[in-house]
């Protein structure tokens, strides 16, 4: 099949949080497409969305950069209810790589829990939010 159709047909199976049925047709597309960041990722959300998160792992570090994909598994964690796991997984994207996006997912993630974030991550004296 088509890669892109078998990958909106997931979609709207994980839309309607049918994650399972999404599993399938995610690795099917991946079978034409190995090398398909976005299906992997997609894959990766799938698999958590069903409680897979061993290998919603596995699909993130497939997808690309490493910061990236503790990132994507922190907001899989997030997305379900499973916020400590989600501040680790944000902290540890972080470290690899000091993105703004990963701060703020780090941040939000932190405030849910009433924890502050470590001090290495606190913006620096006089930064504004937002930046250049």
């Amino acid at each position: 099949g088509d890669p892109r159709f078998l990958n909106n047909l997931a979609f709207a199976r994980m839309v309607r949080n049918r994650a399972r049925e999404a599993i399938p047709l995610l690795e099917e597309a991946l079978q034409i497409q190995p090398g398909n960041a976005r299906l992997r990722n997609n894959l990766g959300f799938a698999y958590a969305a069903a409680g897979d998160f061993a290998r919603s792992a596995q699909q993130f570090r497939l997808a690309g950069a490493p910061a990236q994909a503790q990132n994507n598994l922190g907001i899989a964690y997030e997305r379900s209810g499973q916020v400590a796991q989600a501040y680790e997984a944000y902290l540890a994207a972080w470290r690899l790589e000091p993105d703004p996006i990963f701060r703020e997912n780090l941040v939000h993630a932190a405030e849910k829990l009433g924890r502050s974030v470590p001090p290495e991550v606190a913006p620096a004296a006089g930064a504004e939010k937002g930046g250049s």
